[in-house]
């Protein structure tokens, strides 16, 4: 699709810069076009105004400079030596400064006058300027979907791994595998965070897109409440693997209740992430209610006298359970919150919040 935006956006900047200025070969306005053509629309705006500048510093430091100079080898390299250079110390971006390189040699190579610069930079322009808007316009990129996919599987990962560390506590001992996929899942959190920024970014200049922010609402909270949930279920892994290390089997078995129930909270909290309708009316709720129930038994049942490392692990796992339970709960709620705003029928003349 970005190709066939390149093409297209590169064909009607032709036709607009012949269309203002009849007889001219305005070839800089589809290159110009073809450059900016980015996968989002900020991308797109930032490609173009870096080329837009650094055909505006080319143009200036050719024009200042060509004619003293003159044509030879020497006097392309200090010309792109200076123009590169002065990019640089006044901030312009990587694309801009090699913009300036090429425009101060083309403008050298051709001799242009300023006349022909200033068409050639008026060409840049209204070829920036139709790519932006080709983008925003036709199939505006949306990178939402692909961020509720990254966000509904680190949810249903999160859940699985509750229920590995649930079996371990069985008496599989399975806690290193545990640990190390949760060390693993830093890189996962990071790339679902990294759609979700894409997808943000995406929508911020799509206008045709605007009705989706209330998707992309619903992904950065869902994915706020699960970078949190991936560190706390870490620490928690390493606190299961130093209680199996030290041989406390009774005290793993009184946690494995509370780590499954929260697994099925997980489960109906995967539901939400994707907006599907649930049955029940609170299901994540029920859920959660129920680990925290279990949680309360098995802090009842602790040993009346907990060795010093039995008593700061089991703790540590009852306080990491409880976070998790009371961000899958307040979470769900907005979730359900925001899934009922999308549904409600607007009535006339009152605009959706």
């Amino acid at each position: 699709m970005q190709v066939v935006k390149a093409a297209l956006a590169s064909a009607v900047s032709w036709y607009v810069a012949v269309l203002l200025f009849p007889g001219a070969r305005p070839y800089f306005a589809p290159l110009a076009a073809v450059l900016t053509v980015q996968v989002s629309v900020a991308q797109s705006l930032a490609r173009g105004g870096q080329r837009i500048l650094g055909v505006v510093g080319g143009i200036a430091v050719s024009l200042l400079l060509a004619h003293a100079l003159g044509v030879s080898g020497w006097s392309v390299g200090v010309l792109l030596f200076v123009g590169m250079a002065g990019a640089t110390l006044l901030g312009f971006g990587p694309q801009a400064v090699t913009q300036v390189a090429i425009s101060a040699l083309l403008i050298l190579a051709l001799k242009a006058t300023p006349a022909y610069a200033a068409a050639r930079l008026i060409d840049t322009i209204i070829g920036a300027l139709t790519a932006i808007a080709v983008n925003a316009i036709v199939i505006p990129p949306d990178s939402t979907p692909l961020a509720v996919q990254e966000s509904q599987r680190l949810a249903r990962e999160l859940g699985q791994e509750l229920h590995d560390l649930a079996r371990a506590c069985e008496g599989d001992g399975a806690f290193a595998t545990v640990l190390a996929h949760m060390r693993q899942m830093g890189e996962e959190v990071d790339r679902a965070k990294e759609r979700v920024r894409a997808a943000r970014e995406g929508l911020r200049y799509s206008p045709l897109l605007h009705r989706r922010q209330g998707r992309l609402r619903r992904v950065e909270e869902v994915m706020t409440r699960l970078e949190r949930t991936a560190i706390e279920m870490r620490g928690m892994s390493r606190s299961f693997k130093t209680l199996n290390d030290a041989g406390e089997v009774g005290l793993l078995h009184l946690l494995r209740e509370p780590l499954s129930s929260l697994g099925v909270a997980f489960s109906h909290y995967e539901t939400l992430v994707r907006g599907d309708p649930v049955e029940a009316p609170d299901p994540v709720g029920q859920a959660v209610a129920a680990a925290r129930a279990a949680s309360l038994q098995a802090f009842r049942r602790l040993p009346p006298e907990p060795s010093p490392l039995a008593f700061r692990e089991a703790g540590s796992i009852l306080a990491d359970l409880d976070k998790m339970a009371a961000d899958l709960e307040e979470s769900a709620a907005i979730l359900s919150e925001l899934t009922r705003q999308g549904r409600r029928p607007v009535r006339p003349g009152v605009a959706r919040t």
